[in-house]
């Protein structure tokens, strides 16, 4: 699949404008606004598994911990949040793999 293949969402963004650019200074912001609508429509207890996970690096366990579930729960949530954010931000599966 070609970098320049839309997603499939209205944002007329493509599959490359989503990867990141370490040259580019501003490639952070940009994917932080792409992302941000997505996030909003998560749940509070969503967001703070994603934060947990992504932002202080915490394990499944770790998290489970915090939340009084087991790693099981916190990997089938963590699968059905990014699902959902992979939905909102036009992203199918197998490009989220490739």
């Amino acid at each position: 699949m070609s970098l320049d293949a839309p997603t499939h969402t209205a944002s007329g963004l493509s599959l490359g404008d989503g990867l990141p650019d370490d040259r580019d200074p501003y490639a952070a912001v940009e994917r932080a606004e792409w992302l941000r609508p997505a996030l909003a429509r998560l749940s509070e207890r969503e967001r703070r598994i994603i934060a947990l996970r992504f932002v202080d690096g915490l394990t499944q366990e770790q998290i489970g911990s915090q939340l009084g579930v087991s790693q099981m729960q916190v990997s089938r949530l963590l699968a059905g949040i990014l699902g959902r954010l992979r939905d909102d931000l036009g992203i199918s599966d197998a490009e989220a793999t490739a």
